[in-house]
């Protein structure tokens, strides 16, 4: 009994060296989150951390399908592979890690693992962690990479959405995982080549606490007027003035002239 409990744990493997991450951000605040895992050659069975629960996951690797079953306990979810390649990629989907309130979503990620976070196209990012290691864009697109540990993002979503992006994108295929094996290896496919030619641009806006003040006024008690937003908040006109301005040309207010008076809505 001994030797086969010895036996076990040698085969079981906690993926956590030689992991990395990547979490694709929908507009409605769903997620396609792909694990590429290196395995110990011979492994029978891979433990995988996964961010959160699954509803939707797929292993492929070594151009067959891998069989993975979700489970949690007290320590969160995880994935388990039985007799993966020595190199392969797990996605699932999940609505758990985005939450949206007042305006605002945030993204909590706790993760052993370097984690790629790519937000959605046109928003607004109003925290991103100090720790970050870089900031890039992809397709205008801001990808934020995280060491590991805990973190959390927050984004604001613009009054005029941006256009859909298009089907024909790199990560356009990442939805349909959910409807078999032949969508999770375009996932892999398109992270490969994103992962090959992402470019390195700093972000070009982040909001400060007054901003997001005045913006979650906006949303609960607008229309309102620069006058009226100073005194609610207690700041000077020219401050609320010059955040309006700002906060309109993010797209996240409308501002237009009432008479005498400029309404922000």
């Amino acid at each position: 009994m001994l030797l086969n409990a010895l036996l076990i744990s040698l085969l079981l493997w906690e993926a956590v060296a030689g992991a990395s991450v990547v979490v694709d951000l929908k507009p409605d605040g769903s997620a396609v989150v792909t694990h590429v895992v290196e395995a110990p050659e011979g492994a029978e069975l891979v433990e995988v951390k996964l961010l959160c629960e699954p509803e939707a996951l797929v292993a492929y690797g070594g151009g067959d399908v891998v069989y993975v079953e979700a489970s949690s306990n007290e320590s969160g979810w995880y994935a388990r592979a039985y007799y993966p390649p020595s190199s392969f990629t797990l996605a699932y989907s999940t609505s758990k890690l985005a939450n949206y309130s007042s305006g605002f979503w945030t993204v909590k990620l706790c993760c052993p693992y370097v984690v790629e976070v790519k937000l959605p196209e046109g928003v607004v990012p109003t925290l991103l962690p100090k720790e970050a290691l870089e900031l890039s864009y992809l397709d205008d697109r801001l990808v934020v990479e995280l060491p590991p540990g805990s973190h959390v993002i927050e984004y604001s979503v613009p009054i005029e959405p941006p256009p859909p992006p298009s089907p024909s994108g790199s990560l356009g295929a990442a939805l349909g995982l959910v409807g078999g094996v032949l969508g999770g290896l375009a996932v892999g496919l398109g992270i490969a080549a994103w992962m090959a030619v992402r470019r390195r641009r700093r972000a070009a806006y982040v909001l400060d606490d007054t901003d997001k003040a005045i913006l979650d006024l906006v949303k609960r008690k607008g229309p309102l007027g620069v006058a009226e937003v100073a005194e609610l908040l207690d700041i000077p006109r020219s401050t609320a003035h010059r955040k309006l301005r700002k906060l309109a040309k993010y797209g996240l207010v409308r501002l237009e002239r009432v008479g005498p008076r400029l309404v922000a809505s």
